[in-house]
């Protein structure tokens, strides 16, 4: 299972119960995660469905997402918020840090996390083969 799947676990669970509905389009999950809530941006608010919908926590129900498991029960910490354990792509290294995937640019992850971490002051020329080989490759 991608991410932490206690964390992802409760995530949901938080999704659902805030919500106070049974099951959401994935837009008003989206608004919810990103808007209403502000635990991430819309781009990583999508990778977050992504990632709860492959590891089976949440499923498809015609246009509905909802989750897969009994989470009335879940105790759900006041002012909760997710780690960012429940983003991990499974694809992801320690190459591109999750604040990376977050920018505003029109370019691959590789690429952004080339500009973040030259942001910070890394040198990054030992991943520019690397970049530059799976941009290659698409």
């Amino acid at each position: 299972m991608k991410g932490n799947s206690s964390e992802m676990r409760t995530a949901v669970a938080a999704l659902f119960l805030g919500e106070g509905r049974e099951a959401l389009t994935e837009d008003e999950a989206l608004l919810s995660i990103s808007v209403k809530r502000r635990w991430f941006s819309p781009e990583l608010a999508k990778i977050f469905i992504e990632n709860a919908l492959s590891s089976g926590l949440i499923k498809r129900d015609g246009k509905y997402i909802k989750p897969s498991f009994e989470y009335g029960e879940l105790e759900i910490p006041y002012g909760y918020y997710p780690d960012d354990s429940v983003l991990a792509t499974g694809e992801e290294t320690e190459d591109i840090p999750v604040d990376a995937l977050s920018m505003d640019y029109p370019f691959t992850d590789e690429v952004k996390s080339l500009i973040y971490l030259m942001r910070k002051g890394e040198d990054v020329r030992n991943k520019l083969d690397a970049v530059e080989k799976k941009l290659m490759e698409n």
